[in-house]
């Protein structure tokens, strides 16, 4: 799956296979449901993927949109939608941050 994001913003949404079903979930989300809720990049070598902590794991990429107040944000919607990637590619502003897992700073 492809997220794009402008200014914050959830903007497009692609895959190869499934986007129907995962549009009919997204549709059903009220509130701030498109704007960036967390962003979290793992730093931490001794976490393995596929565990709880996997977001933290070295390399991860974890973003979620909609719902953030739990953690002090300012999100208003029904729920939130996080994914966790690893090997990820992270672009901002056309700079690589982190490409295939690796982080580039």
């Amino acid at each position: 799956m492809k997220w794009t994001f402008k200014n914050g913003k959830l903007v497009t949404i692609k895959a190869d296979k499934n986007i129907e079903v995962f549009k009919k979930y997204f549709e059903k989300i009220s509130g701030e449901k498109d704007r960036i809720g967390r962003f979290i990049i793992g730093l931490n070598p001794e976490i393995k993927p596929q565990t709880i902590f996997d977001m933290m794991a070295l390399g991860a990429v974890s973003i979620a949109v909609g719902y953030n107040k739990d953690i002090g944000g300012r999100n208003e919607a029904t729920t939130h939608h996080e994914v966790t990637i690893f090997n990820a590619t992270v672009k901002i502003n056309g700079k690589t941050l982190i490409e295939n897992g690796e982080i580039k700073l």
